[in-house]
């Protein structure tokens, strides 16, 4: 994703000048309009999809588009902003957005502070009002909090911004298994089950509304609420100062299920109305008493000279009089009016209604509610400044100094304990803050598909905030299945049959991890059986085969596949052992028989083929005539005409035909001339004319 920078001009028309959020899904700027005079204001937000493949681009555009016009439906309504523009520029959405001039009302929540009940109520009825016109054009804002409510300068009206519209776009991509789970969109703390788990619903928004209510009334922050472990409902009507009513009707938009939540806005102001009325007849004070403090001296008092002692009278009912003690732990503990414990000392004298002054001395410090840290409620402690001044007493004639001395220990210790509770109280504070930052780090990496990156980030998540350990633990799901499959797509099915089986049987996306260990696990046993028969490698194929889980439903033909390996890998080792053997010795035929009987495929017919290929090659030798003695073995033998050879027959010899004489006229008579006479006849030679043999 391209990030744009402060002066860059956006669409040709819209210039950043600041950064105002940012997030896994896209950044918003605060930008300037160069096209209008003036050159007001505008929020603008860049929304970027998963991957830049078409597919996944062409539905994106199609969505974005249709947000969009959602947008541009809901900005008829007052307190929420308009759709100025939208457009694509580089693979990117972005949406250009009325500026709301204001500060959010987490300003206004800060922790340990309580809003007045009528407060709430207000701030109930203002947001409802705008979540019925949402609601009534068929759109669920799904990130109702109070970062996302602002409060207007000109008219201090609430503003609902931040619609999210294309947050994020997943597509099958081919080749991948057709797998598909959403991120949850929301704010931990805020968020109900169901939009966790990728089904948000019209109350799901009434759920976060009156997440923020709690925060509201009771100054804490709803991952700081915990939830009955039973009945998963959030515990929080101790800590707050609210009349029954409201508690009830928070406490419905708020259920577990949503099917017990309220399931119209409407529903809500009705009941929400006739309480706002009754506040405005009665203007109940919501405030705490406030405590007067008196300042200690540095100093004791001067005590008076003491009268004479008296002796002691003979009634008993003064003889518990005649000496004080120094009780320095509180007897009596009694719950205050205001919710706040006031811890007695035993008395010693008249009643308080006397008129005694008393000094009043916090034990926590000073909220301004007292309900706002409901851990660690204030204590008062009444303690006597002067003695009765009647003359029978004399409760108080000695201990003045030691009063003093016990009262700055219960301060300097009450200061203390003040002290270590705060610090502890930032201390968790902190500890949250920094398990939501991991989390919403795991949540940025999951969008930017580093998987292995968002598993490790989400484990950081501590435990002991449940609902952060929830969803963190549900995104390592999500995450580890997402890993499993990036590493099947790379062939690497061992590694991704690892992964996908720890994803937990609780979580939303155990099915579809199942389903892609069945199919990875059939994957994994062909390429075992692949390397078997090809390269022989047998320790390498049974410990593809044993990486399919017990889970899977191919986990027992593996096993048994492995059983048979291992037995046929035996036998046939045995008779490849044969074949050699014969080899060795001579044995031509039975190394040619043993080597028959190796299996037909391409590793063991690679063993078979030397020996078959020697074999045949000496049985060949043994069975072909001798070859005929080379030039080179001896010379050729001479012939010589033997002496009176015996006649043998000789095939005759053909040759053309005599022609006919052609006749002419008679020859004229000559006398014959004598002719010489013909040479001896040699005995091996037949006269012409005579077939042999010739005698």
């Amino acid at each position: 994703m391209q990030i744009p920078t402060e002066g860059q001009l956006l669409g040709g028309r819209y210039r950043v000048i600041s950064t105002l959020a940012s997030g896994g899904f896209g950044q918003t700027y605060v930008a300037v309009d160069t096209h209008r005079p003036g050159s007001p204001r505008c929020v603008v937000k860049q929304l970027k999809p998963l991957n830049t493949q078409e597919e996944v681009l062409k539905q994106a555009r199609r969505l974005f588009a249709i947000e969009a016009e959602t947008l541009e439906r809901l900005g008829h309504h007052p307190q929420i902003p308009r759709l100025l523009a939208y457009f694509e520029e580089g693979e990117e959405f972005y949406l250009v957005m009325e500026y709301i001039d204001g500060h959010p009302l987490s300003q206004e929540m800060s922790p340990g502070q309580c809003w007045h009940e009528a407060q709430v109520c207000q701030m109930l009825k203002e947001v409802l009002g705008i979540l019925e016109f949402v609601h009534g054009n068929g759109v669920i804002h799904r990130d109702i909090k109070p970062e996302n409510l602002i409060r207007r300068a000109s008219d201090h009206k609430l503003v609902l911004v931040d619609f999210g519209a294309v947050k994020q776009v997943r597509v099958q991509v081919p080749g991948q298994t057709a797998t598909i789970f959403t991120i949850p969109v929301g704010t931990l703390g805020y968020l109900p089950s169901e939009q966790r788990d990728g089904h948000p619903r019209f109350n799901s928004d009434i759920y976060a509304l009156g997440m923020t209510a709690i925060q509201a009334l009771t100054g804490f922050n709803p991952g700081q609420i915990r939830s009955d472990p039973e009945t998963l409902e959030r515990v929080w009507e101790p800590y707050a100062d609210a009349s029954p009513a409201l508690k009830a009707i928070v406490s419905r938009m708020v259920r577990f299920l949503f099917r017990e939540r309220y399931q119209t806005v409407g529903d809500i102001l009705a009941d929400l109305e006739p309480l706002i009325e009754r506040q405005a007849r009665t203007e109940v004070a919501t405030q705490p008493p406030s405590i007067e403090t008196v300042r200690l001296p540095s100093e004791p008092l001067p005590l008076p000279d003491p009268p004479p002692v008296q002796p002691p009278a003979s009634n008993t009912s003064n003889a518990s009089n005649s000496v004080l003690p120094v009780v320095p732990a509180p007897l009596v503990a009694a719950e205050g009016s205001n919710g706040s414990a006031s811890v007695t000392y035993p008395h010693y004298g008249p009643s308080p209604n006397s008129g005694s002054p008393a000094i009043t001395a916090s034990m926590a410090p000073v909220y301004s509610n007292a309900n706002a840290q409901p851990s660690y409620p204030p204590t008062q402690v009444a303690i006597p400044l002067s003695p009765d001044p009647q003359p029978d007493q004399r409760s108080f004639r000695f201990p003045r100094r030691k009063l003093w001395l016990w009262t700055g220990i219960l301060l300097v210790g009450a200061a203390a304990i003040g002290s270590f509770n705060l610090v502890q109280q930032r201390m968790q504070q902190q500890a949250y803050a920094d398990a939501q930052s991991a989390l919403d780090q795991a949540n940025a990496l999951q969008a930017e598909s580093e998987f292995e990156a968002c598993v490790q980030q989400a484990n950081q998540v501590p435990s002991n905030y449940s609902e952060l350990y929830e969803l963190a633990q549900g995104l390592v799901n999500e995450c580890q299945l997402a890993l499993a499959q990036q590493l099947a797509t790379a062939g690497r099915y061992k590694d991704a049959i690892t992964a996908a089986s720890q994803v937990s049987a609780s979580s939303s996306v155990y099915n579809a991890a199942q389903t892609n260990i069945t199919q990875w696990s059939e994957r994994i046993l062909s390429l075992a059986i692949d390397r078997l028969n090809q390269q022989g490698n047998l320790d390498e194929a049974i410990a593809l085969a044993e990486a399919i889980p017990r889970s899977s439903s191919v986990y027992q033909t593996a096993q048994d596949q492995i059983s048979q390996w291992r037995t046929d890998w035996a036998k046939y080792q045995r008779q490849l052992d044969i074949a050699k053997q014969a080899q060795n010795e001579g044995r031509w035929q039975a190394a040619i028989d043993a080597a028959n009987q190796l299996p037909n495929t391409p590793y063991w017919q690679r063993q078979a083929k030397p020996i078959l290929d020697q074999a045949r090659s000496e049985l060949n030798q043994r069975s072909a005539p001798p070859p005929a003695p080379s030039v080179s073995e001896a010379p050729a033998p001479v012939y010589s005409q033997p002496i009176n050879p015996e006649p043998t027959y000789q095939d005759p010899v053909y040759s053309e035909p005599v022609q006919e004489p052609v006749y002419s006229a008679p020859p004229v008579y000559e006398p014959p001339v004598p002719t010489p006479a013909p040479p001896p006849v040699e005995v091996n030679e037949c006269p012409p004319g005579v077939q042999p043999p010739c005698v």
